[in-house]
């Protein structure tokens, strides 16, 4: 299956949305057994898809560092769960949350 780079493109946007494989093989109208297969072959579809899945995390990580470093609880422990050994494990932290 040969996806133009327009349809990569599309391919980024719908996975920094989260859509699952089937539904952006629905949205770009394409067989989804064959979509599937493509992508698990691991080149340009794979590589289109976890570069928006993995943008999105990046932005929504850099959010969660922001209000841990506010000092809100619920982001300290969501950030506590990116850190290996947690926060206790020498991160940075005050009780106002994360130093600068």
């Amino acid at each position: 299956m040969n996806l133009s780079q327009d349809e990569l493109k599309q391919v980024e946007t719908y996975a920094r949305l989260y859509f699952d494989l089937r539904s952006v093989a629905i949205l770009l109208d394409k067989d989804i057994y064959l979509f599937k297969n493509e992508y698990f072959k691991e080149g340009a579809l794979y590589r289109a898809y976890q570069r928006g899945v993995l943008q999105t995390e990046i932005t929504l990580r850099q959010k969660m560092f922001e209000l841990a470093k506010k000092g809100v609880l619920p982001a300290i422990q969501v950030v506590n769960n990116y850190l290996p050994g947690g926060l206790s494990d020498g991160f940075p932290i005050g009780k106002k949350g994360l130093k600068e």
